[in-house]
């Protein structure tokens, strides 16, 4: 038979249990979090150097290496394998990644066909693409932010939970204390 004393501990005993295993869920979802804030840093560079390389492609200056640079972001970014998103994100993440490298494609092209000067690759039609390029970037990063958010909510709930936790626990503590003192 299990004794008031005994249940009281092993009250507390599973509530130390539940404490323990939130601040590691916490720890994992931090580390996680810290390791996919590079995306969104990713995807705005990917962003912004697009748009350099339209204007040294109009000023008639080399681009090769800062094109070289959007290919690796892009690959980087499609195959980022190590961001721990559901599967419903994960899928948001893929098509906006997807849509963004289609996008650089078609532009890269627009831009080569623009150097030597092939028919339909005017600078009107270099600057239209570059638009939509640049909102389809914009869309990308917002895109992987609200994703991004959505897991920090996430860590906040936790978070609150285990303070509760921590809060109810020490309550329960001081009432064995006075239970022990009362025996």
């Amino acid at each position: 038979m299990i004794t008031p004393s005994n249940r009281i501990w092993l009250v507390a005993f599973l509530m130390f249990l539940m404490l323990l295993s939130n601040t590691l869920f916490v720890f994992v979802k931090v580390s996680e979090i810290e390791n996919d804030h590079r995306i969104i840093n990713y995807a705005g560079m990917a962003r912004g150097t697009i748009q350099r390389i339209v204007k040294l492609e109009m000023n008639e200056e080399d681009y090769e290496k800062l094109a070289t640079d959007v290919d690796w972001i892009i690959k980087a970014l499609l195959e980022k394998d190590s961001i721990h998103l559901s599967d419903k994100n994960k899928n948001e993440y893929d098509r906006s990644i997807t849509k963004l490298n289609k996008s650089w494609v078609e532009l890269k092209t627009l831009l080569s066909n623009h150097k030597n000067n092939m028919p339909g690759a005017t600078v009107r039609e270099v600057v239209k693409k570059s638009e939509e390029c640049w909102n389809v970037a914009n869309e990308t990063v917002f895109s992987i932010q609200h994703l991004l958010e959505t897991r920090v909510k996430l860590v906040n709930s936790v978070v609150t939970f285990t303070i509760i936790n921590v809060v109810y626990s020490l309550v329960v503590l001081f009432f064995i204390r006075i239970f022990i003192k009362a025996r």
